[in-house]
């Protein structure tokens, strides 16, 4: 493969639309099967306490900019500060490390004029319209049948449309061009709709999109898109989506490709990398990785926003530039499942030890360690849940309340607990322990193991 080809949209093939797709749109954990999907919840960040002036200080400038454009409402955050710790330092030694975060979330102002509600913007693609939600909205995969307006009743192809709806539950779909012969006014700060802490400025447009044909929108054929996305994150294996990039301060899969594909300044050290990069692509192109990332995303399911818009994206040859990041983001749908098929292989049939058991002196592994807000701790406390296997390939599952340092990988032996219940989970048979008390082993690097 030569470098990714990016042009000017083929006339005929309408992308659309004015804002990028943020980060609202790539939740993480990527749980998209239909028992899985949550309601919208509101952008959280968890950031480090010393980043937190920063933080505020950018919500201070959007809303002094929704100000101007004569919005009342504003964006509010909450905040509550933790004290993170670990057993080991950055290098991965045995050492007690702690660091002071907050958790930040953000609460965004709705747009409203004259009783109406905007909920969403719609793209117009190829294969069907991305929606672009307000914060706190889902469509639920809803899309109309063509691009008509509401108001003037007229259909025809437009960049994008922008869904309404009243107090009542009516919802309407208003062309860009009739925003204010509907509403009587002239909306402005739609920008708010979509802005959030990771986007450089509160907002880079005001103004609705005046309607057009959607030919001056860059883009690029998909395969190349992902096979680029795929050599700038190792394969896969370093996928990071935005919301883990603002979480760790490390830079997201998809603004490294989009780095890779549209930034053309480029010191010798960059041109080398991105020569390399482009190799690394053309191998996933020729192997089938690529069809393999774009199957995994196609096959994903649920009838939410998030999955709609992504199947939407990877249904045609070409991606919009402003869609690019939704259609990157199939690439950690294809390794949480490459993850799970892998950890199924591993995991026996049947139970670890009967209810009511005694589970000391079997060891374990851990395979999972998470880390759930605990809603009854206003100090920004959590519990966490840890998945252990035991060598004959039995899944033991343990949700303990505070938090407790576990590492992937650290093997030991149960030295306390009991077992809870009986489960099973996507398939996958677990044996739910309580009051547990386990033993790691020294690590083989640890300084202090006896020889």
């Amino acid at each position: 493969m030569s470098a990714p080809t990016v042009i000017r949209q083929p006339a005929g093939v309408p992308v659309g639309g004015q804002f990028a797709v943020g980060a609202h749109a790539e939740p993480d954990g990527l749980t998209l099967t239909p028992e899985a999907v949550e309601p919208p919840a509101l952008p959280c960040y968890d950031i480090p306490s010393a980043r937190l002036v920063d933080a505020i200080a950018k919500i201070d400038a959007a809303n002094k900019k929704l100000e101007r454009a004569g919005i009342d409402n504003r964006f509010t955050y909450q905040t509550q500060e933790y004290l993170k710790t670990s057993t080991r330092d950055a290098y991965g030694y045995p050492q007690d490390t702690y660091e002071l975060r907050t958790k930040l979330t953000l609460s965004e102002p709705k747009i409203a004029y004259n009783g109406w509600e905007f909920v969403a913007a719609l793209d117009a693609t190829e294969h069907g319209f991305i929606a672009r939600t307000a914060p706190g909205q889902d469509l639920e995969g809803w899309r109309p049948d063509a691009q008509a307006c509401d108001h003037c009743g007229k259909a025809r192809h437009r960049n994008s449309t922008y869904i309404v709806k009243n107090a009542a539950g009516e919802r309407k779909q208003i062309g860009s061009n009739c925003l204010e012969p509907f509403l009587g006014v002239k909306p402005k700060g739609l920008w708010a709709l979509e802005w959030d802490l990771d986007m450089e400025e509160p907002g880079e447009r005001d103004d609705y999109d005046a309607g057009g044909s959607g030919g001056g929108s860059e883009a690029i054929p998909v395969r190349d898109l992902i096979a680029t996305a795929l050599a700038v994150s190792d394969g896969g294996k370093g996928f990071m989506s935005r919301a883990k990039a603002m979480e760790w301060e490390k830079t997201s899969t998809a603004d490294a490709t989009n780095h890779h594909l549209f930034d053309r300044s480029r010191s010798e050290r960059e041109a080398r990398e991105r020569a390399e990069a482009e190799v690394a692509a053309a191998g996933y192109l020729k192997d089938g990785t690529v069809d393999a990332v774009i199957a995994a995303a196609q096959a994903a399911e649920g009838d939410g926003d998030y999955v709609t818009n992504l199947k939407t994206a990877l249904a045609g040859e070409w991606v919009g530039r402003q869609h690019a990041a939704i259609a990157i983001s199939a690439i950690g749908v294809w390794r949480r499942g490459q993850e799970r098929a892998a950890e199924k292989a591993t995991i026996t049939k049947g139970f670890a030890a009967p209810v009511e058991a005694k589970i000391k002196g079997i060891p374990a592994t851990v395979t999972k360690v998470s880390y759930v807000d605990n809603p009854y701790d206003y100090n920004g406390g959590v519990n966490t849940l840890v998945i252990f296997q035991t060598p004959d390939g039995h899944q033991v599952k343990w949700f303990a309340s505070g938090r407790k340092d576990f590492e992937v990988g650290q093997v030991g032996t149960f030295t306390g607990g009991s077992v809870k219940a009986h489960e099973e989970y996507r398939g996958v048979d677990q044996t739910v322990v309580t009051r547990v008390k386990f033993e790691a082993a020294p690590s083989p690097d640890d300084p202090t193991r006896q020889a």
